[in-house]
């Protein structure tokens, strides 16, 4: 059984078995119609012709808990090979571990071996199939096990008891446009790129770091990447977008990852016969990546990953690289009028031939090691905000205005309004100019209030006199004027 593979696996291979080696450093000995996919860190699985069947090689580097430990927090904590495991047990042996399961609505069935190989490292071995399969199916899985090897020779247990390959020497690099954090990178080589600030409130980061001798390169983001508006259902009337964005249609993260690669770094690397060895979508890390924000309480947002492993030629030489994708996806709550808008991040290293490995790690280090300045952070964040206020200002002090013009417009049409009313109705308004108003007939020239007559009129309307004249300044009349 899988728990004594640490001994020694009594299975073997069936005649149809054939053995493939990978350009990167391993062995292995497959049955026909088996695939082989790579992950980063040594990562390597194989899969049979049901998708629920598979083989799981996996390398831990920087262990910290025991095999026993290690096996029920990841198993219980959803990791994404496994989905949904039930009825797991979990036996303890000497530095080892063996996990059993079900999984995937309790339709598949698997097992897994933990060897701790040394104080900080260690060994996963998997396996799974249909759970019917599973009895049938395991000789054939545990022989593929045992003939796999990493590099020139030794079985998987070997190499992982050997100490991995030393990284280079470290030293630390400052951003140099503000200060923003600071990366270990490998002694002699150099940076790009950096902080590039668009506005107070699109701040972006990207660096490319290089060899001394130019053949290898790792990087983490570029600042050149526009955010995309996306429209809506019903589309998005032309709109002048400012720096920095472009309408588009949303994207998922190996699309993101493949575009980059023919589009920018063919032409700015010199790539020339490419081939892609692997593409394929990343949902483990969307999935974990979906979990932050709704533990934050913010709903709306979407993750997509995807990765591509490729071979090409570069400067007369073969040259191979990976590139991680991911684009965030922000939804919006009426996707009539706009779709939302996404922003995207690019990561990956390319290098010589049989390099990937190592450049995966120094990769792996320099971001586990990235140290961020925080009170740039601070700063950068209340510069937005003060941008931000005075956006809300400007745009109040506007909508005070265009308030204040609409309601004036409003009370002159008032005004137009009832000034045709009084016409169409044989009357007119008046007004003394000491805050009183009357009414009487329409038709005449002049309008007066007869002082006297008011003095002792019930109603003062009855006071007003209209003349077609103006009457003698004897009379003791005020005169009036027409409200329009």
């Amino acid at each position: 059984m899988i728990k004594h593979y640490a001994v020694a696996v009594l299975f073997v291979l069936t005649g149809m078995a054939r053995e493939y080696r990978d350009d990167s450093g391993f062995s292995v000995n497959l049955p026909e119609g088996w695939q082989v996919r790579k992950y980063d860190g040594g990562v390597v699985s194989f899969h049979g012709s049901s998708p629920s069947q598979f083989v799981l090689i996996m390398p831990i580097l920087g262990r910290t808990r025991d095999c026993a430990s290690s096996l029920k927090l990841n198993l219980n904590g959803g990791w994404a090979a496994f989905p949904a495991v039930t009825d797991l047990t979990v036996e303890p042996g000497n530095r080892s571990a063996v996990a059993r399961f079900f999984f995937n609505q309790r339709q598949s069935r698997g097992a897994v071996l933990c060897a701790e190989t040394s104080a900080r490292t260690g060994m996963l071995y998997g396996i799974a199939s249909p759970a019917a399969d599973f009895a049938r199916e395991q000789p054939v899985m545990t022989s593929i096990l045992r003939s796999f090897k990493y590099g020139g020779g030794g079985t998987a247990v070997a190499q992982a008891n050997a100490a991995p390959a030393a990284l280079p020497r470290m030293t630390k690099w400052r951003e140099a446009n503000e200060g923003a954090f600071v990366v270990p990178i490998p002694e002699g080589w150099h940076v790009q790129g950096g902080i590039q600030r668009l506005s107070n409130t699109d701040v972006r980061g990207g660096i490319r770091v290089w060899s001394p001798d130019g053949a290898s390169l790792i990087q983490f983001n570029d600042v050149r990447l526009d955010k995309v508006l996306v429209p809506g259902r019903q589309g998005m009337p032309p709109a002048q977008l400012g720096r920095g964005w472009r309408a588009g249609a949303h994207q998922s993260g190996l699309q993101m990852a493949e575009w980059y690669l023919r589009q920018i770094w063919v032409s700015e690397l010199g790539l020339s016969g490419l081939e892609l060895v692997q593409r394929q979508d990343r949902t483990d890390l969307s999935s974990q990546a979906d979990q932050v924000p709704l533990r934050m309480g913010v709903r709306g947002f979407q993750h997509l990953y995807g990765e591509i492993t490729f071979r090409a030629t570069r400067n007369g030489r073969p040259v191979e690289g990976r590139l991680l994708g991911m684009t965030r996806m922000l939804w919006s709550q009426s996707p009539d009028l706009l779709g939302g808008n996404f922003e995207t991040e690019i990561k990956g290293y390319m290098g010589p031939a049989g390099s990937g490995t190592q450049l995966a790690r120094i990769g792996g280090y320099m971001e586990t090691n990235w140290e961020h300045n925080y009170q740039w952070i601070a700063a950068n964040r209340q510069a937005a905000a003060q941008d931000v206020q005075a956006t809300l200002n400007q745009m109040r002090a506007s909508a005070e205005v265009q308030q204040k013009a609409f309601w004036d417009r409003m009370a002159a049409s008032d005004q137009r309004r009832e000034a045709v009313n009084d016409i169409l109705g044989g009357r007119v308004r008046l007004t003394d100019g000491q805050g009183n108003q009357y009414e009487a007939k329409a038709g005449s020239n002049y309008y007066f209030y007869d002082v006297q007559a008011g003095r002792t009129a019930g109603r003062p309307n009855d006071a007003v006199v209209g003349a077609d004249l103006y009457p003698s300044p004897v009379v003791d009349l005020r005169p009036l004027e027409v409200l329009r």
